[in-house]
């Protein structure tokens, strides 16, 4: 109770950027080696005007056409590492950042974003609850449930909630951009 797991730790130290390995041998033990960037730049939870559009998103290079993300978790070392890929994307803009589902319901009312992604597992209101809430508040917004666990039954849950898809924390970089641009086509 109160861990993060093996597999967590894994998915929070590749999203932003480092390496985690496991060795072990038979009577010989097991090594743990954990490699991460000597540098990273913290996300705010409410990310920064740009200097040059003071009351504006940042800059992109399409910014009429950028997707703006929400991205909800309680953890902020995968916020913030899932933060960065996605700004990283010409075409899409992280807005906000909520810490749980009642941040995630009132970051949705004030930024208006087209995608959400969203834990499922958050203290103060769940995902499912903050899904429920936001879809029936409104019919644009996109929510993608997120989670480290790959049973049925959560996906099952975020979908009838009004989610549009889930994926698993661990699935590749690639795939979760992909699935963010599918939901607004």
């Amino acid at each position: 109770t109160g861990g993060l797991g093996l597999f967590s730790i894994r998915e929070r130290i590749d999203s932003i950027g480092g390496r985690f390995e496991i060795n072990s041998a038979a009577g010989k033990g097991c090594r743990l080696t954990m490699v991460v960037p000597a540098a990273v730049e913290p996300v705010p939870l409410l990310p920064a005007k740009s200097p040059s559009r003071p009351d504006g998103p940042r800059e992109h290079s399409n910014k009429e056409e950028s997707i703006r993300v929400l991205l909800a978790d309680d953890h902020a070392l995968f916020r913030d590492g899932i933060g960065r890929i996605l700004n990283q994307e010409p075409d899409i803009e992280v807005v906000g950042y909520a810490r749980d589902g009642r941040e995630a319901i009132e970051l949705a009312r004030k930024l208006t974003p087209y995608v959400i992604l969203m834990d499922i597992n958050m203290p103060e209101v769940n995902g499912i609850e903050a899904t429920r809430a936001i879809c029936r508040e409104s019919s644009t917004i996109r929510i993608i449930g997120l989670s480290m666990y790959e049973d049925e039954e959560r996906s099952q849950a975020m979908l009838a909630a009004g989610a549009v898809g889930y994926k698993n924390k661990g699935c590749a970089a690639a795939e979760l951009v992909s699935a963010i641009r599918s939901c607004v086509e």
